[in-house]
């Protein structure tokens, strides 16, 4: 069996206040391209296609374009499922319609069983939402404080032919990204040793294309949503299951429209370019401030969307406590410029200081 296997859209995303769903057009676009030149069998899309539980319109109407191409143009079956950004209460309307064409949106939040056949027989397919640790301790009348694994094991069926698990989880082994939620001190952490018995599992959340284990795959995220992603190659993977269950995976890129691009230097220097099209997020090394900074480096960057200035963050984790020990102005004023800076306050900085202090006490006493 053939299987396009993608993941973690994220549409109706905004990138340091940009919306992205032109962005998530075009790799769309060439996604659907993909499934018309590869035929799969099926076409999984395992969790978190929307960024947030109530997307807005226009990444709405970006969904429906997308899953029409696919299962009405090109007969394609596909099953969707939410992840922990969607809402399953929106995701399953009109369900029912939908199967007829072969659309499968599963969020029941135990999961479902399909079956599928291919040139060499039955596939199973278990579909699991995501779910999380209390509803599904709830759901199964089990204590929560059973935890993860053992929640997970009640759950999950024995496969007894070639099988293929979808689902939306963090499996041990995975590799994080930085424009994931990740849960704190990892209390849904699954070990990947839950899923050895599947032929494969189709999974989402982890937003960098990896494999664990063979058969525990990750498509990753369509687009890089961090700066900490720039240059990593995003796309889709192409999954094939042969007749005693073994797999091979092969990764199809995505081209985006913009990169994202990481400049650093001084401002006079980042102000002569060379222009980039690309989101471009820029820090500045100079050591004084930068009057309207951003504004202008846009006119050369105009896709320029964040803006960092090192020296006036703090520097090597200084504490004012450090260089204070009492609360006369003129300390704490030198404690705070070297807090931001890294430098103490010129002479006629300080005086300057010392001048609004003393402009404050005497309207304190006129009034």
């Amino acid at each position: 069996m053939r299987i396009l296997h993608t993941a973690d859209w994220h549409l109706g995303r905004l990138f340091h206040g940009v919306h992205l769903t032109e962005e998530q057009a075009v790799v769309l676009e060439q996604f659907v391209e993909m499934a018309r030149e590869t035929r799969p069998e099926m076409v999984v899309i395992a969790g978190d296609v929307f960024d947030r539980p109530v997307p807005p319109a226009e990444a709405m109407a970006l969904l429906d374009e997308v899953l029409s191409r696919l299962v009405l143009d090109l007969r394609l079956p596909v099953i969707l499922l939410p992840g922990n950004h969607d809402s399953p209460e929106r995701l399953r309307f009109g369900g029912k319609l939908f199967e007829r064409q072969r659309l499968f949106v599963v969020t029941e939040p135990l999961g479902r069983h399909l079956i599928f056949e291919d040139r060499y027989g039955s596939v199973d397919f278990y579909v699991f939402p995501y779910v999380s640790l209390p509803l599904l301790a709830a759901l199964l009348k089990a204590p929560l404080e059973e935890g993860a694994e053992a929640l997970w094991a009640r759950l999950l069926p024995k496969p007894a032919r070639r099988s293929v698990l979808c689902t939306h989880a963090f499996i041990q082994g995975g590799q994080e990204s930085p424009s994931e939620t990740v849960l704190v001190g990892g209390s849904e952490l699954l070990p990947a040793s839950l899923f050895s018995p599947y032929s494969f599992c189709a999974l989402g959340h982890l937003h960098q294309h990896q494999t664990i284990a063979s058969h525990l795959h990750y498509p990753g995220a369509i687009l890089p949503y961090s700066f900490r992603e720039a240059g990593v190659p995003k796309g889709a993977s192409l999954v094939e299951i042969n007749a005693q269950g073994e797999i091979t995976i092969e990764f199809l890129p995505f081209t985006p429209r913009r990169g994202l691009v990481v400049l650093e230097g001084p401002f006079q220097e980042l102000l002569k370019g060379p222009p980039r099209r690309d989101f471009v997020k820029v820090i500045l090394t100079d050591k004084e401030p930068i009057f309207e900074a951003f504004r202008r480096l846009k006119s050369v960057y105009p896709y320029l969307v964040a803006l960092e200035q090192p020296c006036f963050q703090g520097v090597n984790g200084a504490r004012i406590e450090d260089l204070v020990t009492h609360r006369e102005e003129g300390l704490l004023f030198r404690g705070f410029i070297k807090e931001i800076t890294g430098y103490l306050p010129k002479k006629e900085e300080e005086e300057l200081f010392q001048a609004v202090v003393n402009d404050i006490r005497a309207k304190a006493r006129e009034e």
